[in-house]
């Protein structure tokens, strides 16, 4: 199946409400006690909670190649906070000049995710090969 370039900025765009709306409802317990914040250069979301080290939280989503020196502002937002940057670049983002940008910037591939989307249709609909996977 071709995914096309209108539906991955969807899917991505979907991510990126997600996870700001989870992060949102992070940041009101106790005050934003675990240092919550979120901060938005160009098309790309920095995502940082202080008090939670390590990359599930500590991300950067969406087009962090959207305006000039966009992955210089990135690196010194969590310099700032002293937590580690990580870019999860999605493929419509990827191209020779924005590698180069990452690998410029001393940033590399370290790990690897997957979006995965189908058009359901009724005879998938409560039918799995697998007892566990559930299609809803």
């Amino acid at each position: 199946m071709v995914i096309t370039k209108n539906l991955a900025n969807h899917l991505e765009e979907t991510e990126i409400k997600m996870f700001e709306s989870r992060l949102n409802a992070i940041k009101e317990i106790q005050d934003n006690a675990l240092g919550v914040e979120v901060g938005q250069f160009g098309g790309a979301y920095a995502f940082a909670i202080k008090n939670i080290p390590g990359p599930s939280y500590n991300v950067v989503k969406g087009d962090s190649f959207s305006s000039e020196n966009t992955i210089d502002k990135i690196l010194s937002f969590y310099r700032a906070r002293e937590i580690p940057a990580r870019i999860d670049l999605a493929p419509q983002y990827a191209n020779a000049t924005s590698l180069q940008q990452l690998h410029n910037a001393g940033l590399y591939q370290s790990d690897f995710h997957a979006t995965l989307y189908c058009e359901l249709n009724e005879e998938m609909v409560g039918k799995t090969k697998d007892s566990f996977i559930k299609i809803r």
